[in-house]
């Protein structure tokens, strides 16, 4: 039997295993293959599989349909990148304090070749590169969005180069390092946990629809196309209780949550076109206060769009037994924009929409949105350098079932993301100029 392979010969093996049309312009492809072949850090691995592109995705097995629960409900260690992202609006409880903002995501990503995995004598665990990403925006008390700030923390784990990682189906499981969601093979009541020195959490989430009818399907049952092709599902109006830890300080906290679950086909392009401007997303997702939620995003690319085109969207209503998602689409409008001088980075910190129902509803469903977020900075650099927002929000709808019927105005709480929002070429410079530092 062949010796095991190096992390470095592993992983400089698998990208010339990647077809050489679908690797990225020989200016990129060149000092990536030399980083690999030094390789020594999960960052490094990290970046070096960004800017691969969408050639990483000849590692990633295609997606089996239709979804089945709960055994999709586990981590799919042949597919291309997957995660599980919470975003939650939390308070102390039973107390007067500041407004927590909580977004918590694991993700996985296949490092290295099936052929790799299996000659160069390597675990299916062990070609998982595996990241944990915690940010906690606090807002002052009273609510000014210009007060509080912004704390956040994350790991990357590979294993053969230190760390823990696990997957489980039954009980579930998703951990990285000491960072883990736990749970069910139904997945609720999950537990969160968190540990670090810049914030910690022990959360509880749980839902008061049974497990097995608690998420709905997004995409088209599920199933999403394009660029962002895979399988895409959520839990809303989670009911969140525990323990928070942030700057030295315990808080009790209470809230609702929101997890979404994604695990794509294709790995998003780093280079992808236009060559020029912005490539990325905005997306919007509400918890509101009637037990209904709602979802609005739409895509950016070229120049930077403040009347955004939000073609994508549900209004998610909740019925005894479960959700029923009512496809909607519309426009998201954001007229003020914060710079982040430091990364070249405009990303908006205000927005408000109007949309209305498109299909499966006999009812002429039409909504206006306005936001106020508890904190105008939800800026942060992602694991793989990129520039991202998570803005934790209040939201007013006012929604319109009928002519008939009078507007009904319903309040609620979420958050708004960027992604993308740096142009993509000094993107690509800032992350070729990291693996350069080593």
């Amino acid at each position: 039997m062949a010796l095991k392979m190096t992390p470095a010969e592993a992983l400089t093996e698998s990208m010339m295993r990647i077809p050489e049309a679908e690797r990225p312009p020989a200016a990129l492809w060149t000092p990536l293959v030399q980083a690999a072949q030094q390789v020594a850090s999960p960052h490094t691995a990290q970046l070096i599989y960004t800017l691969l592109g969408d050639g990483a995705s000849s590692w990633a097995a295609p997606l089996a349909g239709p979804l089945q629960f709960p055994a999709d409900h586990a981590l799919h260690l042949d597919a291309g990148p997957e995660w599980y992202w919470l975003t939650a609006n939390l308070a102390p409880k039973g107390l007067e304090g500041p407004h927590f903002g909580l977004v918590v995501c694991l993700q996985r990503q296949r490092i290295l070749s099936e052929y790799v995995e299996r000659e160069g004598g390597w675990m299916k665990v062990e070609a998982q590169l595996v990241q944990s990403q915690t940010v906690l925006t606090i807002s002052e008390l009273g609510g000014d969005p210009a007060g509080g700030q912004v704390v956040q923390q994350s790991r990357n784990v590979w294993t053969p180069l230190g760390g823990e990682v696990g997957f489980g189906a039954d009980p579930f499981l998703f951990q990285c390092g000491p960072d883990y969601f736990e749970g069910t093979a139904d997945v609720l009541p999950l537990r969160l946990h968190v540990e670090g020195d810049a914030v910690a959490v022990d959360l509880t989430l749980i839902s008061d629809l049974p497990a097995e009818h608690a998420f709905f399907l997004q995409g088209a049952g599920g199933l999403t196309g394009g660029a962002r092709s895979g399988f895409y599902y959520s839990w809303p109006q989670l009911q969140i209780t525990g323990s928070l830890v942030a700057g030295g300080v315990p808080y009790e906290v209470e809230g609702t949550g929101w997890i979404d679950h994604e695990c794509m086909a294709t790995i998003i392009p780093a280079g992808a076109a236009p060559p020029y401007g912005i490539n990325g997303w905005t997306f919007c997702a509400f918890n509101l206060s009637n037990g209904d939620a709602l979802v609005l995003a739409g895509s950016q690319a070229g120049v930077l769009q403040t009347r955004l085109p939000a073609p994508y969207g549900f209004y998610v209503r909740r019925e005894a037994d479960g959700w029923v998602p009512i496809d909607i689409a519309g426009q998201i409008e954001m007229d003020a924009f914060l710079p982040l001088t430091e990364h070249c980075v405009m990303l908006p910190i205000a927005w408000r929409g109007e949309a209305a129902a498109v299909r499966n509803i006999a009812e002429p469903l039409r909504f206006t949105v306005e936001t106020k977020p508890f904190l105008a900075d939800g800026g942060f650099v992602g694991p793989n350098l990129s520039v991202m927002g998570e803005t934790p929000v209040r939201v007013q709808i006012t929604r319109t079932m009928s002519p008939a019927d009078p507007p009904v105005a319903i309040s609620g709480v979420g958050y708004c993301e960027s992604v993308g929002y740096e142009p993509t070429p000094l993107y690509l410079a800032r992350a070729l100029a990291a693996l350069a530092a080593g």
